[in-house]
C-alpha cells in the first residue's frame, strides 16, 4: 500500500493510517534501553491514556516501544507513531510493530527526507501533542519545553541521571499518566485476575 503525504511544519511526511483528530498525549523515551519498571510505567501510562479517551503519540526509534504499543492496544485507543527512520526501513525491518500501530486505527509517519532523522520526528510529534510524559532530560524534553508543552518525568526513571536531571529542572515526577492529571477519570492497579497484562503482572482499572 502506497503511503500518503502531508506537510508538518516545513517538512513533508509520509504516513499510513489516519492522522490525529485532536491533540495527543505524547508518551516517549529519551533512551533505547529501559529498566523493567520503566517499561511497566510506560505501558500503564499508555493504557490509562487510551482508556481515558486520549489519542497517544510516540516517537519510534527503530520499530517503536512495545510497551507503549501494547498499552494503547490493550486500552483500545489510537496510537500515532513518528519514526526517526525512513518509511522504507520501518516497512522492511519493523513491519510487525508497524502493523500493530496501524491496527489501533492510528497512524505511522516518517519524514519524506530519509536523512531528516530524530529532529524531524520530534518536531512532528510535538506539533500534534499537548502533554509529554518521558523518561528524562534530553532533546525531546528540551524541545517540548521550547514549544510550551507540559512535561512530566516517570518516577521509575529517577534511577538514571537523565531522569533526575528532568526532576531537578522542575518536571513533575509521576508514577503513570493518571497521576499527572488534576482530575483523573481512572487508575490502573495490580490485580491477580485483572483483565490487562504486561509481562507476568496483571492489572485492572478503577473508574472514578
Amino acid at each position: 500500500m502506497d503511503a500518503m503525504s502531508t506537510v508538518i511544519g516545513e517538512r513533508r511526511f509520509l504516513y499510513h493510517g489516519t492522522l490525529p483528530r485532536a491533540r495527543c498525549v505524547l508518551i516517549s523515551s529519551e533512551s533505547r534501553f529501559h529498566s523493567e519498571q520503566e517499561r511497566l510505567s510506560l505501558y500503564l501510562s499508555a493504557l490509562e491514556a487510551a482508556l481515558a479517551g486520549y489519542e497517544v503519540m510516540t516517537i519510534a526509534r527503530r520499530g517503536g516501544m512495545f510497551s507503549i504499543i501494547k498499552g494503547v492496544e490493550d486500552g483500545q485507543g489510537r496510537l500515532h507513531s513518528v519514526s526517526s527512520s525512513s518509511m522504507e526501513l520501518v516497512e522492511r525491518r519493523f513491519s510487525e510493530r508497524a502493523l500493530m500501530v496501524l491496527g489501533t486505527g492510528g497512524s505511522l509517519m516518517a519524514a519524506e527526507d530519509d536523512g531528516a532523522g530524530e529532529d524531524a520526528a520530534i518536531e512532528a510529534a510535538l506539533s500534534f501533542s499537548s502533554v509529554l510524559i518521558t523518561t528524562g532530560r534530553g532533546r525531546l524534553m528540551t524541545s517540548a519545553l521550547d514549544h510550551g508543552i507540559d512535561v512530566a518525568v516517570l518516577r521509575s526513571s529517577l534511577s538514571s541521571e537523565a531522569g533526575r536531571e528532568a526532576a531537578r529542572d522542575g518536571a513533575p515526577v509521576i508514577d503513570t499518566f493518571s497521576s499527572f492529571m488534576s482530575l483523573p477519570s481512572l487508575y490502573a492497579y495490580r490485580s491477580a485476575d485483572g483483565r490487562y497484562g504486561f509481562g507476568s503482572e496483571r492489572f485492572d482499572i478503577m473508574r472514578l
